[in-house]
């Protein structure tokens, strides 16, 4: 993100997966934070539920 440089005016979609529910969007809060202060316009967002790696190697141990 450092090495953008000021896109004043151009627009930005953020996307994520979560593997877990709860709050999908709040990890978003700080990128678009970052994107606007290069300049970017927020077009939307979006987050949908994604394969969680952390807890699937517990299910296949057991």
């Amino acid at each position: 993100m450092d090495v953008l440089q000021n896109v004043s005016g151009k627009k930005a979609f953020v996307f994520s997966t979560a593997g877990f529910p709860a709050g999908k969007f709040m990890f978003h809060r700080v990128l678009k934070k970052r994107l606007a202060k290069k300049g970017l316009v927020i077009a939307g967002e979006f987050s949908c539920k994604g394969f969680d790696t952390t807890r699937s190697s517990e299910r296949s141990a057991a």
